[in-house]
């Protein structure tokens, strides 16, 4: 799956060209794409700085979201260059099977997210759910394919966490 096609794939819908005649300051942030029990759904973000809310199509069908909230750690959301994304997402899925097999072969995998987004840099933020209720985040650059970070926690701890 190449994610510039489907992002170019939906900004020549009528429904992204009509929003985009009225919302000119919305930018892409990110790509999300979500695989669980046989099933796929992509989405793709757009940002207004001005309103400070996104706004998130689904592509098939193709409909936006009403304006959300947008969560921010830094205080920024970058916009997201498609032009700077080098490695398609099938490669990048590819090293992150191998990032799995390598470090966490014990784990089977139940559910599958993958945002395309910019943190400091364009990464493919893959987070991974088990079956033995763990979550593993692995980050892989979008320019390299490089492997820039990855992590492992139980979703037990993250109800700790909250308290």
């Amino acid at each position: 799956m190449d994610f510039r096609t489907r992002v170019a794939q939906l900004e020549r819908t009528k429904e992204f060209r009509d929003f985009k005649a009225r919302n000119e300051d919305y930018y892409l942030v990110n790509v999300f794409y979500n695989v669980s029990e046989g099933r796929e759904d992509l989405s793709v973000g757009y940002y207004s700085k001005s309103k400070d809310r996104i706004i998130t199509f689904s592509t098939n069908p193709v409909k936006a979201s009403s304006e959300q909230e947008v969560f921010k750690p830094d205080g920024t959301v970058s916009r997201l260059d498609m032009e700077g994304v080098k490695i398609r997402y099938d490669k990048a899925k590819k090293l992150a099977d191998l990032v799995m097999k390598e470090n966490y072969a014990g784990e089977r995998v139940t559910k599958t997210m993958c945002i395309l987004q910019v943190l400091g840099q364009t990464v493919y933020n893959f987070t991974l759910v088990s079956a033995s209720f763990h979550i593993i985040n692995l980050r892989i650059d979008a320019g390299t394919g490089r492997l820039v970070t990855k992590s492992r926690q139980s979703i037990m701890d993250l109800g700790q966490k909250i308290k």
